[in-house]
């Protein structure tokens, strides 16, 4: 059921550039600007990068046509690390074996981004078959929701083309094709329907809005690939802000000059990681990310061979152990007057309002709230 909106108070952030040293608990960044803190939220992690919610806040990921679904508490323990572990697989028929990438939509569907089109699937009733939309093959990575219901995705060409699927009437518009050969990685949505798309060939990141009209595009730092990527809030001194999870294991903020997110940005790195070979870079390697509904930024790293200047490991796990295994990190925005956390990260999904004192760790039982 979707409420209307409410407002996040986001409470003001001083620009802290200093790193915090993890040498006393070696999480996934063993470096973190004192803005954030982090937590490995989920390990081994069995598929896809991507994550969507239940209206109950429970994460989810796919891995081919199975769902998997985690506890809202840390319920298991490996390598002196507390995770939320598995507590349901679900299999709804009809669903696509291909990709990884799904989002929810503000009509309470989870969209799905396959080989073959696009797919829903009701979280309601994970026995209801998976809907085909037909549209354009996707590559299983780029997809995202508007808070209008709109769907924005990409399809696997170099250079990607992004289109714009309209559940009422079933359409799928292109709105914007790629330079060059640039392919699109992810998509992120913002404030006012605003589009960000990852160019992995750049690398560099585009913004649009939901008509195709390019509003900013700029290069990144040539070793950090842009891949899974988050708004700021929309409100307050970081507001106007984009975040990236990097191949190379890093997350940078990206701070516009104006309002819009227009301008070129001044770059922030607000974590850096470590791994077993630090000539390919200085992490694991950071794929998709996605926003929850405690407004933190979840975002995936895992092995991927060097590429794109990343590290031959995966997790780093809380007692300091490497392996290749793949994970998901939950980054949350602190508060630096009272040390708690605050609402930091732009999402359509949204807490009740009597579980905003105990969001840590996605302890609070979460509903989403659609945004005007």
């Amino acid at each position: 059921m979707w409420i209307g909106l409410r407002s996040v108070r986001v409470v003001s952030l001083v620009s802290a550039v200093s790193f915090s040293s993890a040498a006393a608990l070696a999480v996934e960044f063993p470096t973190l600007n004192l803005n954030y803190n982090q937590q490995i939220y989920v390990a081994p992690l069995v598929g896809g990068p991507a994550a969507a919610w239940t209206s109950a806040g429970n994460m989810l990921t796919r891995n081919g046509s199975q769902i998997y679904e985690y506890s809202l508490t840390q319920n298991v323990t490996i390598n002196g690390t507390n995770l939320h572990g598995t507590i349901a697989t679900h299999s709804p028929p009809g669903l696509s074996g291909g990709g990884y990438a799904m989002t929810n939509a503000p009509d309470g569907l989870i969209y799905v981004n396959t080989g073959g089109g696009l797919q829903s699937v009701n979280p309601a009733n994970w026995s209801q078959p998976a809907v085909n939309l037909g549209g354009f093959p996707g590559g299983g990575f780029s997809i995202n929701a508007l808070a209008n219901g709109k769907i924005v995705y990409s399809n696997t060409a170099n250079p990607s083309t992004v289109y714009l699927y309209d559940p009422i009437f079933a359409t799928h518009t292109p709105i914007y094709t790629m330079p060059g050969t640039v392919n699109v990685d992810d998509i992120e949505t913002g404030p006012g329907n605003i589009i960000a798309l990852a160019g992995q060939t750049g690398p560099q990141i585009t913004i649009l809005n939901q008509s195709g009209t390019v509003l900013n595009t700029f290069s990144t730092p040539p070793t950090s690939y842009p891949d899974g990527l988050a708004f700021g809030s929309g409100t307050g001194p970081l507001g106007n802000s984009l975040y990236s999870n990097n191949n190379d294991g890093s997350i940078t903020r990206f701070d516009f000059p104006n309002p819009g997110y227009m301008g070129t940005p001044t770059v922030t790195y607000i974590a850096k990681g470590a791994g077993t070979n630090n000539v390919n870079g200085p992490g694991a390697y950071g794929d998709l990310a996605a926003v929850g509904p405690d407004c933190a930024f979840y975002v995936y790293n895992g092995p991927n061979g060097g590429a794109n200047f990343s590290a031959l490991a995966g997790t780093r796990w809380d007692d300091g152990t490497l392996t290749m295994d793949g994970s998901i990190t939950r980054i949350a925005m602190i508060d630096p007057l009272t040390g708690q956390e605050a609402c930091g990260f732009y999402s359509q999904l949204e807490p009740e309002p009597a579980s905003l004192g105990t969001l840590v760790f996605g302890a609070a039982l979460l509903r989403r709230s659609r945004r005007a």
